[in-house]
This record gives structure tokens, sequence and C-alpha cells, in this order.
């Protein structure tokens, strides 16, 4: 409901292809690839992101691996 929602919000004001909406779960999963990366290279120097790096690396982990199953 969600999606659909957005997608018919979207559409509202711009054209979206067939195409390019059944290529957003790979674009999604690659901000959260770029997400825990960025995570993982602040960590090394930023005492407050280390703490919370590892978890938020495994929940985009796991949001890309859910991703993936679905598409």
């Amino acid at each position: 409901m969600i999606k659909t929602n957005l997608l018919e919000g979207y559409r509202s004001h711009r054209e979206l292809s067939l195409e390019i909406e059944q290529q957003l779960p790979l674009f999604i999963a690659a901000r959260c690839v770029l997400g825990a990366l960025w995570l993982a290279g602040r960590s090394a120097t930023n005492p407050a992101v280390r703490q919370v790096a590892s978890e938020w690396i495994q929940v985009n982990a796991k949001k890309v691996q859910n991703i993936l199953t679905l598409t």
C-alpha cells in the first residue's frame, strides 16, 4: 500500500515508466550498501559512529538480502 501510494504520488508530478519502477528495489539495495560502506568508513575515525556502526550495517545487510530475495 505504501509503495502504491508513493508511486501514485510521484506519477501525479512526473512520468515513471514500468521499467524504472521494476528497478527501484535495486536502487534501494544499492543505497543500503552505500550507507553501510559510509558507516564502516566513518567508524574508523569517529567514536560515536563506531558505537552504532555494527548494528546499522547488520540492519542494512538484512534489508539488502530481503530486497534481493524479492527480485
